[in-house]
């Protein structure tokens, strides 16, 4: 299965979204990893305003139609 979302894409965690990356419901994040080992493929995510990171699966998540400037994103 192919990835929905690339790196440096900015998204949104969906509310109800669970564990971990469900605390920041609501928030956008940049996606600055991706593995596809698993199926479905599996995000990380550095949340907006934050210094660290959560994994969260493609349903946890939602596009915006922005992209982080790489940069900025790390």
């Amino acid at each position: 299965m192919s990835a929905a979302f690339q790196e440096y894409d900015i998204v949104r965690v969906k509310e109800g979204a669970p564990g971990r990356v469900g605390d920041f419901a609501g928030r956008n994040a940049v996606v600055v990893g991706i593995s596809e080992r698993g199926d479905p493929p599996y995000y990380v995510l550095k949340i907006d305003g934050y210094q660290r990171t959560v994994a969260c699966e493609e349903a946890d998540i939602e596009a915006t139609g922005r992209r982080a400037d790489p940069w900025d994103a790390h």
